[in-house]
């Protein structure tokens, strides 16, 4: 695949030559304490794989680690071009190209082969440790938001380095080694390395190739092919340890998020064609003004029962003249007739019978002046 320019030269040596400072000795160095008490808090204190899991829970928290994890890779470039610019020579673009099967970040530093093999292995290292620059920072943002995804990013720069720094690939710990062996090219050494280790009588197909070498050089090269092996087993071992609980976590929320969508589509398939077919005995609606309310009538007045008084029996009348005593009228108890009764009631009193008074004339002018006993 051609390689693709990402930032032209000119814009890579500006940001260098701000960036060359923070190679100086001592800013290393604080860089590289601060980085000692951060792993220490965060793999034996806080734990990492928590957040990790955290943030493979939720989509958005997922999408920002992966563009953090992506901008750690290009300010990995920059932490080359600027050790380039640190060491003497002028750094050239910042690219991408697909190498073996995966897409990579690329800087052209040729020109720091003008340099010494002090400013070559500082220029190797320099993206490993603007990693670790990067890393700080997100742990400081870290603790002014309180955001797990920054952690989760913080765990996975770790495997970034880790990887960089593999000499089985040709990324950073492959130019480290052939910096420090004084070999440009490792791999086309390992053969004639690997037969001068050899019984005499094979040596003779290896000779020419390994005599350019140093003693120096050609043990370095035997003892990176003996450890290649170990180092690849051992990142494939650890990310098989941690691959269960990973998958686990993202199948989890997979499923969550299909499910999620699957409903969502359903409720809108469902409301869509409710508002297509008519709503059976629906009563129409009514699109004009609201009708104003009805007057209630006032409760009307409860009728009062009057008692019209039987003719036979003569009431009093409560209109009494001023000044005219209300008659007494007493009956005997022992059967003797009261004074002013008819001679006919001079027997037993009947318990059905009564009296009752007429006070005298009623307002009217009708009435009745003298007491009498109803039959």
């Amino acid at each position: 695949m051609g390689r693709r320019t990402l930032v032209p030269a000119p814009a890579v040596r500006a940001a260098a030559r701000v960036l060359a400072p923070v190679h100086r000795p001592l800013v290393v160095a604080a860089v590289l304490l601060a980085a000692a008490a951060m792993d220490g808090w965060l793999f034996l204190v806080h734990g990492a794989v928590p957040a990790l899991l955290t943030a493979l829970d939720e989509p958005l928290p997922l999408l920002g680690v992966f563009g953090l994890v992506v901008a750690s890779l290009v300010f990995h470039e920059f932490g080359h071009a600027s050790a380039c610019r640190y060491a003497g020579a002028t750094p050239g673009r910042i690219g991408c190209a697909l190498y073996l099967a995966w897409p990579s970040l690329y800087t052209d530093v040729t020109d720091v082969y003008r340099a010494g093999r002090a400013g070559r292995l500082r220029t190797d290292l320099g993206g490993v440790y603007f990693n670790v620059v990067f890393m700080l920072g997100l742990v400081g943002l870290y603790g002014a938001t309180g955001w797990n995804f920054l952690l989760a990013a913080v765990y996975l720069g770790h495997f970034e380095i880790f990887e960089q720094l593999m000499p089985a690939a040709r990324l950073d710990g492959y130019y480290i080694l052939a910096d420090v062996a004084g070999v440009p090219d490792l791999y086309g050494q390992i053969g004639p390395v690997l037969r001068g280790l050899l019984p005499r009588r094979r040596k003779a197909h290896g000779a020419a190739g390994a005599a350019a070498l140093t003693r120096g050089a050609r043990t370095l090269i035997g003892l990176w092919a003996l450890v290649l092996v170990p180092l690849v087993v051992t990142d494939l071992g650890y990310s098989l340890w941690n691959l269960p609980r990973i998958a686990a976590t993202a199948t989890r929320s997979l499923t969550a998020q299909y499910a999620a969508s699957g409903s969502g589509v359903r409720v809108r398939h469902a409301t869509q064609a409710a508002h297509r077919r008519p709503v059976p005995h629906a009563p129409p609606v009514a699109r004009g003004p609201s009708p104003a309310p009805r007057e209630v009538p006032a409760p009307r007045p409860a009728r009062v029962a009057r008692h019209t008084p039987h003719p036979k029996t003569p009431t009093a009348s409560p209109h009494r003249p001023a000044g005219r005593p209300a008659p007494r009228v007493s009956a005997s108890v022992s059967g003797a007739p009261a004074p002013g009764a008819s001679p006919s009631a001079s027997g037993a009193p009947s318990p059905s019978r009564s009296a009752t008074a007429s006070p005298g004339p009623s307002p009217t002018g009708r009435g009745s002046g003298t007491p009498s006993a109803g039959s």
